[in-house]
């Protein structure tokens, strides 16, 4: 070894102990060897004295990446303030050499985010983080999130998110053919990371994803169904920053498009003209997910700033895309909680002459409602200093119109935003209404769940999915002219049901946080049972009793608390749930032991119906038949035991 020799070696050695190891550098290698190029090797071959006059480049970034254009880099920035949480799945970007990272995180208040840097060969990478702002509430299980796909006909992967109970989801291509998503569990997190291999050419028609109960929600690749209502675009595409591009259909309508799904767009009608921005000339959007900023300006503006905190994000737009007199713009936000923070925005000339400036309120108080006339004092929850906004607070309202209403202010959105608001306090006798806020930090956080209280409701527990209760509290802020609820419970908990105690009745009040997981339960997701008339009783997941006939589900369905049966429902004063469709159907479950039940009709007769103990040993018996007319509420219902002796009678309310 030559005098050259040794002082190369001891250079690249002290090199690499300054070097902090990517945590993605075994994936890169791995890509990068599979794809080595003869141009790789040859360098590799070459003697030490060529190599010493490649050093300083090298050791001036090229060996470590850490110049501008270093995903590594850009990873660490994107993480200084966050928390990985799981693992770091790695695709085949779009771009030669290129990949694309996704993986989860935690805020800076602890909100669990989703996370993606994109590498572009030659390119300056992308990234960004946005919170989980989805709910599995209303039959929403899954949605898209990107794709790896280029304008290039090759393999890509379309990917997205679910909810944590989904147990598969299955794309189905355009000619038909279904391909099985593989799913990606973070530890600690309520969420599921879908990704769909697809060969080159094929396209995804819709995604169809089911939970482990039965239900299903089908899932569209964003912006399919719009882009095929207005035709092909206008023109070739505007390649903006970070990997977006914008389209115009036809005369009317600008939009943008990132990792192959629609973020936003601007329709071109007369108000959206530039002549018409008038005193603005710089329309300022945000893409749902708070990561994307995009829109349209006047053709003046060669450049504009917004600025929140003291650091200015410069955009510059392309003017008079296809020929139109405005321009268009793209950027990244450096992180989703921007909008939240509020800020300016000031637009110049290209002479640099200041042509307007406004501010951006925070998007909690842009929000907010304007206060209405107080109803007595807010009562102020223990224990909440330390949320995010804290102490959290209730109190109510009256509006205009004399609407009742329960506000709120404390403590963070699920998503980490501020939380304020103000929601209906007038509860009809079968309506529920809830919100929460919640403390991300520390682990595994705290939510505070409440709503306005109903007369007579005398306690409230939280009923977690295990059937595990956590007591509540009912309050009445002093003066105030009614009660409200609130439960505190860990945010790992999973609450199935909100439980009533009620004055004067044996039977609680129960309201489940998810209705849809019994509505939305398919029929061939549980076994069932023969009824006259061609009715058909199943149980589902969850102890959810519903009905079926001739493949469609009728009018009504019955679930318990977690933890119980379908007997939890009925007492001695209640013995009985019937469900009346309108016609002359009747159906319903009553005490164990009831082998006939007999309605007797305001008209005069009666109609009848045989009682079976159900399969499922829920503790009930089920029945089901027809009579002459409409069955009606009001109506006397009586059962009747095996040897014909009269175990219960009820009157149908209303």
């Amino acid at each position: 070894m030559n005098d050259l020799e040794r002082r190369l070696r001891a250079a690249l050695e002290a090199r690499a102990q300054t070097i902090e190891a990517s945590p993605h550098a075994w994936q890169r290698l791995q890509r990068r060897t599979r794809r080595r190029s003869p141009a790789r090797w040859l360098l590799l071959a070459l003697p030490a004295a060529l190599v010493a006059v490649f050093v300083p480049i090298l050791l001036s970034g090229g060996l470590g990446r850490n110049s501008a254009a270093d995903p590594d880099e850009l990873y660490r920035r994107l993480m200084r303030d966050r928390t990985p949480a799981g693992e770091t799945v790695t695709l085949d970007g779009p771009s030669d050499g290129g990949a694309v990272r996704l993986w989860f995180a935690r805020g800076d208040q602890g909100q669990p985010e989703f996370c993606r840097l994109v590498e572009r060969g030659r390119q300056e990478p992308y990234g960004y983080c946005h919170p989980l702002r989805h709910s599995g509430h209303s039959g929403v299980l899954g949605w898209y999130e990107g794709t790896t796909r280029a304008d290039a006909a090759v393999a890509h992967v379309d990917y997205g998110l679910a909810t944590a109970g989904v147990a598969q989801a299955t794309a189905v291509l355009e000619g038909g053919r279904t391909v099985r998503a593989r799913l990606h569990r973070p530890k600690g997190l309520d969420v599921v990371l879908w990704t769909l291999e697809l060969a080159a050419g094929e396209r995804v028609s819709r995604v169809e994803v089911a939970d482990a109960g039965g239900r299903r929600s089908t899932v569209l690749p964003g912006g399919v169904a719009r882009s095929k209502n207005r035709g092909a675009p206008t023109g070739a595409a505007r390649e903006l920053p970070d990997g977006i591009t914008a389209r115009l259909y036809g005369r009317d309508e600008i939009s943008w498009f990132r990792h192959g799904l629609e973020v936003g767009a601007v329709p071109l009608a007369a108000n959206r003209l530039p002549e018409a921005l008038g005193a603005e000339p710089v329309e300022v959007r945000a893409s749902r997910d708070g990561a994307l900023l995009y829109g349209v300006t006047r053709e003046d503006v060669a450049r504009f700033e917004l600025t929140v905190a003291g650091a200015p994000i410069v955009v510059r737009p392309t003017a008079r895309p296809w020929g139109l007199r405005l321009g268009v713009y793209a950027a990244t936000l450096p992180d989703a909680s921007f909008f939240r923070k509020g800020g300016q925005v000031a637009a110049f000339d290209a002479a640099g002459e200041e042509l307007w400036r406004k501010r951006i309120p925070a998007s909690w108080q842009e929000y907010a409602p304007a206060p209405g006339r107080r109803l007595g004092e807010a009562f102020t929850v223990p224990g909440t200093e330390d949320f995010t906004g804290g102490p959290v607070r209730l109190w109510f309202e009256e509006r205009r119109g004399r609407v009742r209403e329960l506000c709120h202010s404390g403590g963070a959105t699920p998503e980490g935003d501020l939380h304020r608001g103000c929601g209906e306090a007038e509860l009809g006798p079968d309506s529920f209404t809830y919100d929460r806020v919640v403390r991300h930090l520390p682990l595994p956080g705290s939510t505070i769940a409440f709503g306005p209280a109903r007369a007579g409701w005398v306690s409230v527990d939280a009923v977690t999915a295990d059937g595990r209760r956590i007591p509540g509290t009912i309050v009445r802020p002093e003066g105030a002219p009614n009660a409200a609820w609130l439960v505190r419970h860990p945010s790992s908990e999973r609450v199935a049901a909100y439980a009533f105690t009620v004055r004067g009745s044996r039977l609680e009040e129960v309201h489940p946080t998810d209705p849809s997981a019994c509505w939305d339960a398919t029929e061939s997701a549980a076994a069932g049972h023969a009824l006259p008339g061609g009715l058909t009783a199943r149980l589902h997941p969850g102890a959810c009793l519903k009905w079926w006939k001739d493949g469609k589900q009728q009018p009504g369905a019955s679930q318990p608390l977690p933890g119980t049966t379908l007997s939890s429902r009925l007492t001695a004063g209640r013995p009985v749930e019937v469900f009346l469709p309108g016609q002359r159907t009747f159906y319903g479950f009553a005490l164990r032991g009831t082998a006939r039940v007999v309605i007797t009709l305001k008209g005069g007769g009666r109609v009848s119906a045989d009682a079976a103990p159900d399969p499922w040993g829920q503790g009930v018996a089920l029945f089901g038949g027809q009579g002459p007319g409409p069955v009606q509420q009001g109506e006397k219902i009586t059962g009747y035991a095996a040897g014909g002796d009269v175990l219960w009678t009820y009157r149908l309310p209303g």
